[in-house]
């Protein structure tokens, strides 16, 4: 068992971070997956690559610094390429200048994606 931690009042050991909280939605074409593959552009594919980015970036990043993220849709049926992905993600840093640094660091990860996808992507704050 882990040992009983002890009650911290006040604010003496807390710390605090700037945030930068946006969505990404990423736009593709839906085919059959089995029938017109080759007519989708799969918007799963490019919230993947995005996903799989940053998750890279990550180890270029300031020790203070965070980034997360959630895949919120991807498609309602397996046998059809979806035309729409969401994103989720929530960029933190010491301040906020720096914060917003890496938030275009990580906006770039989504339009790599979006082009290596064939994709469209727009951000929403």
């Amino acid at each position: 068992m882990f040992p009983t931690a002890k009650k911290v009042e006040g604010v003496s050991y807390g710390t605090c971070v700037a945030s930068a909280k946006f969505r990404a939605i990423f736009s593709g074409r839906t085919a059959h997956a089995a029938a017109a593959p080759q007519d989708g552009i799969n918007a799963l594919d490019a919230a993947v690559l995005a996903y799989n980015g940053i998750s890279m970036l990550r180890q270029q990043i300031l020790p203070a610094q965070r980034i997360h993220g959630i895949i919120l849709e991807g498609g309602q049926k397996a046998n059809v390429i979806p035309s729409r992905a969401l994103m989720d993600y929530n960029v933190r840093g010491s301040t906020l200048k720096e914060t917003k640094i890496l938030q275009k660091r990580v906006v770039k990860c989504f339009e790599g994606a979006a082009i290596a996808t064939g994709c469209e992507v727009k951000f929403e704050e």
